[in-house]
Protein backbone atom coordinates (compact mmCIF):
# COMPACT_ATOMS: atom_id res chain seq x y z
CA UNK A 1 0.00 0.00 0.00
CA UNK A 2 1.25 3.46 -0.89
CA UNK A 3 0.81 6.31 1.60
CA UNK A 4 -0.87 9.39 0.15
CA UNK A 5 1.53 12.27 -0.33
CA UNK A 6 -1.27 14.45 -1.79
CA UNK A 7 -4.96 14.81 -0.96
CA UNK A 8 -5.94 13.03 -4.20
CA UNK A 9 -3.71 10.72 -6.18
CA UNK A 10 -4.00 8.83 -9.45
CA UNK A 11 -3.94 5.09 -9.57
CA UNK A 12 -4.51 2.38 -12.15
CA UNK A 13 -7.62 0.57 -10.90
CA UNK A 14 -6.84 -2.80 -12.48
CA UNK A 15 -4.66 -5.78 -11.74
CA UNK A 16 -5.18 -7.86 -14.89
CA UNK A 17 -1.98 -8.81 -16.68
CA UNK A 18 -3.81 -10.25 -19.70
CA UNK A 19 -3.07 -8.74 -23.10
CA UNK A 20 -5.44 -6.06 -24.39
CA UNK A 21 -7.54 -8.39 -26.54
CA UNK A 22 -8.14 -10.85 -23.69
CA UNK A 23 -8.84 -8.05 -21.21
CA UNK A 24 -11.43 -6.48 -23.53
CA UNK A 25 -13.11 -9.88 -23.96
CA UNK A 26 -14.14 -9.97 -20.31
CA UNK A 27 -13.84 -6.39 -19.02
CA UNK A 28 -14.71 -3.03 -20.58
CA UNK A 29 -12.74 -0.99 -18.04
CA UNK A 30 -9.60 -3.09 -17.56
CA UNK A 31 -6.12 -1.88 -18.46
CA UNK A 32 -5.23 -2.97 -21.99
CA UNK A 33 -1.54 -2.03 -21.72
CA UNK A 34 -1.79 0.39 -24.65
CA UNK A 35 0.89 2.73 -23.28
CA UNK A 36 -0.97 6.00 -23.98
CA UNK A 37 -0.40 7.06 -20.37
CA UNK A 38 3.35 6.42 -20.70
CA UNK A 39 3.51 8.64 -23.79
CA UNK A 40 1.96 11.50 -21.78
CA UNK A 41 3.86 11.22 -18.49
CA UNK A 42 7.03 9.57 -17.20
CA UNK A 43 5.14 8.83 -13.98
CA UNK A 44 3.50 5.85 -15.68
CA UNK A 45 5.11 2.58 -16.77
CA UNK A 46 3.66 -0.49 -18.48
CA UNK A 47 4.93 -3.87 -17.31
CA UNK A 48 3.38 -7.26 -18.13
CA UNK A 49 0.49 -5.62 -20.06
CA UNK A 50 -0.47 -3.47 -17.07
CA UNK A 51 0.08 0.25 -16.52
CA UNK A 52 1.13 1.41 -13.10
CA UNK A 53 2.02 4.67 -11.40
CA UNK A 54 5.56 5.16 -10.09
CA UNK A 55 4.61 6.90 -6.84
CA UNK A 56 8.22 7.97 -6.20
CA UNK A 57 7.82 10.28 -9.23
CA UNK A 58 4.17 11.23 -8.68
CA UNK A 59 3.31 14.92 -8.48
CA UNK A 60 0.08 16.51 -9.70
CA UNK A 61 0.90 17.92 -13.14
CA UNK A 62 -0.49 18.68 -16.56
CA UNK A 63 1.32 15.62 -17.93
CA UNK A 64 -0.38 13.32 -15.44
CA UNK A 65 -3.72 14.96 -16.17
CA UNK A 66 -3.12 14.36 -19.89
CA UNK A 67 -2.42 10.68 -19.16
CA UNK A 68 -5.64 10.50 -17.13
CA UNK A 69 -7.61 12.01 -20.02
CA UNK A 70 -6.00 9.81 -22.72
CA UNK A 71 -6.78 6.49 -21.03
CA UNK A 72 -9.25 4.78 -23.40
CA UNK A 73 -10.78 2.54 -20.74
CA UNK A 74 -10.90 5.08 -17.90
CA UNK A 75 -8.91 2.77 -15.65
CA UNK A 76 -6.66 5.62 -14.50
CA UNK A 77 -8.66 7.13 -11.63
CA UNK A 78 -8.23 9.48 -8.71
CA UNK A 79 -8.47 8.23 -5.14
CA UNK A 80 -8.55 10.37 -2.02
CA UNK A 81 -10.73 12.42 0.28
CA UNK A 82 -12.10 14.76 -2.40
CA UNK A 83 -11.43 12.63 -5.48
CA UNK A 84 -13.90 12.88 -8.36
CA UNK A 85 -16.08 9.91 -9.20
CA UNK A 86 -14.52 7.46 -11.70
CA UNK A 87 -15.30 8.27 -15.33
CA UNK A 88 -17.39 6.19 -17.67
CA UNK A 89 -15.22 4.24 -20.11
CA UNK A 90 -15.01 5.73 -23.58
CA UNK A 91 -17.25 4.00 -26.09
CA UNK A 92 -15.46 1.44 -28.20
CA UNK A 93 -15.31 2.32 -31.85
CA UNK A 94 -16.73 -0.42 -34.11
CA UNK A 95 -14.23 -1.98 -36.44
CA UNK A 96 -14.36 -0.58 -39.97
CA UNK A 97 -16.04 -2.84 -42.48
CA UNK A 98 -13.56 -4.40 -44.87
CA UNK A 99 -14.47 -3.98 -48.50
Amino acid sequence: MVPFSHENMMTVACSSRENGKNTRAFCQVGCIGCGLCVKQSETFVVEDNLARVDYAKYEPSGQNEAAYNKCPTGVVVYRGKSAPEPREPKARQPAADKA
